[in-house]
């Protein structure tokens, strides 16, 4: 089963606002802004995908051995366990709400941005034994987490927004290395699986082509096609994931940069 590097967000800051975003800042902020909820989205469907692809290859392993061992759905499990489904995930929500926060900010507009740590932090504590770290990764992600934290007491949006890019960015780097390296172990998995598929298929039709009409023999047949299909969409899923990832660093990276150049 994948063990899942880790990532976890523990908690996503406070923020107090007191003035407003310098026009400068604007179009560059909500833009990548606007663009990182997609990136997550598509980012997210792919640990969907590996499961569901992973789950469905071991369902079809339990008809190949029901005559040798019945019929055990309780040896089928998920490629991505819900524990660390569940890290990945409240990482990415908490990115999300980065985004939207760096939104308003962005605007110029204190509509919409909390005003005090109830209202917008939320504890993601991922107990450090469910995750598979080596101590200097471990103490580089603790550290990843403070980064996200963003507090402003009492100075103004325009001087401070580019200090709150600047420490969010290694934390959105270390993110989109760690899920390109989930999604290059999802692809070795899934390329794995529909070869098992089309084998066992194969091995099928073999079997029993003399015992299936014409018309359930190409039914069958046509199946391989579907499967390689169906990889080669799931193929296209992990490419666009593994893209939506590196973009989701590099775009951030670029936005740091070109607001240095502004200050």
């Amino acid at each position: 089963m994948f063990k899942l590097r880790s990532v976890c967000f523990v908690f996503l800051g406070c923020i107090f606002v007191t003035g407003c975003s310098h026009p400068k800042w604007n179009q560059p902020v909500v833009a990548w802004s606007a663009l990182a909820p997609a990136r997550l989205t598509t980012i997210q469907a792919a640990y969907t995908t590996i499961n569901t692809v992973d789950t469905q290859r071991q369902q079809q392993d339990l008809v190949a051995s029901y005559p040798q061992q019945g019929f055990q759905p309780s040896t089928i499990k998920q490629f991505v366990a819900d524990t660390d489904l569940q890290a990945r995930t409240q990482a990415m929500q908490s990115l999300q709400k980065y985004a939207a926060i760096l939104s308003v900010l962005g605007s110029g507009s204190k509509s919409g941005v909390p005003s005090t740590a109830a209202a917008l932090g939320f504890p993601l504590a991922v107990p450090a034994t469910k995750l598979s770290l080596t101590g200097p990764e471990q103490t580089a992600l603790n550290n990843m987490i403070d980064a996200v934290a963003i507090n402003i007491m009492d100075r103004k949006i325009d001087k401070q927004l580019p200090s709150i890019v600047e420490k969010a960015d290694p934390v959105i780097q270390e993110f989109s290395d760690l899920v390109t390296k989930d999604i290059n172990d999802f692809e070795m998995q899934a390329e794995a699986d529909y070869q098992l598929e089309l084998m066992q298929q194969n091995e099928f039709i073999k079997a029993n082509q003399s015992q299936l009409s014409p018309s359930s023999l190409k039914t069958e047949i046509s199946q391989l096609s579907i499967i390689e299909q169906q990889q080669q969409a799931t193929q296209q899923q992990f490419e666009a994931a593994k893209a939506a990832a590196q973009q989701l660093g590099q775009e951030h990276h670029t936005l740091m940069l070109s607001m240095e150049t502004k200050k």
